[in-house]
């Protein structure tokens, strides 16, 4: 039998956020394929994220990219305004933490969001000595567009949020971000420092190369929503000669869908622009 040290054994990790699948959005996606992957690698994997809806909270073993392993879903509150956003709710959000925590007992927890979740986790850890990682998803500027909040506010609620970051992010071992840029600006912002740019990552061999293809193409994946700035783009194209016969491809789900195709017929352009919505992974590659 194969010697098994402190260093080698597989790990039991525990990640929260307040975002996970079925959730088509940035975090949820890192989220979900870092468990995915953490637990084919043979890691012991529990996700805690927000129920979708009363009735659908609890523990249970879910299958996602591939892989199973178990998600504790806590009650839950739907965000006002929103039509899927839902948050754990903020009022029990320790006392769930805490007790996962001494059931659990992680090696390590890696939290998505620092709102209500990541927060609880945040606070309960490191009292039971529990290393803590956080990634950062979240840019306040962007989240403005969404919120309820006056735009004549938007700057120092934004400030007072990032003050409210940087205390939650100093309890941690570790803080990444998916892009260097983004691991800039959050020092910047919260007075971290070693900040690492971890990509969220594609699995390359899913995607080929196509040498049959000689139009030219453009195509976008993402949320459509303002803070893409998607508005920008389409206006770019619309200045590509038809000559060429360029097409471009927008391809994601979100608010602005209707919007963008509106501009897309007002720009003479919307032969040449398809907006797919949500497709499958299968499709998209």
């Amino acid at each position: 039998m194969q010697n098994t040290t402190q260093s080698t054994r597989p790990l039991r990790i525990l990640i929260a956020g307040d975002t996970f699948a079925p959730d088509v959005n940035g975090a949820a996606k890192f989220a979900t394929r870092l468990a995915a992957g953490l637990s084919q690698r043979g890691h012991e994997v529990h996700v805690v994220a927000s129920a979708h809806g009363r009735g659908k909270e609890g523990t249970r073993v879910e299958e996602h990219e591939g892989a199973r392993f178990t998600v504790h879903r806590l009650r839950s509150i739907l965000y006002p305004g929103h039509d899927w956003l839902r948050f754990a709710e903020p009022w029990r959000a320790r006392a769930n933490a805490a007790s996962l925590l001494d059931a659990l007992k992680p090696d390590i927890v890696h939290f998505q969001s620092h709102i209500i979740i990541g927060r609880a986790f945040a606070a309960e850890a490191p009292k039971r000595g529990i290393r803590l990682v956080a990634t950062n998803h979240i840019m306040f500027e962007n989240l403005m567009d969404h919120s309820n909040i006056p735009h004549a506010v938007h700057g120092p609620v934004v400030n007072r949020l990032w003050a409210d970051a940087a205390r939650i992010f100093e309890k941690c071992d570790a803080v990444t971000t998916p892009t260097k840029r983004s691991a800039d600006f959050l020092e910047r912002h919260t007075g971290l420092s070693d900040v690492q740019a971890i990509s969220c990552g594609l699995i390359a061999s899913d995607y080929t190369v196509s040498e049959s293809r000689n139009d030219p193409s453009v195509v976008f994946v993402g949320r459509v929503t303002s803070e893409k700035q998607i508005d920008v783009l389409i206006e770019a194209f619309a200045q590509i000669s038809e000559d060429l016969q360029a097409r471009l491809t927008v391809i994601g789900g979100g608010d602005l869908i209707d919007e963008l195709g509106q501009r897309t017929r007002d720009l003479g352009i919307s032969e040449r622009v398809t907006l797919t919505g949500i497709i499958s992974d299968a499709d998209l590659r």
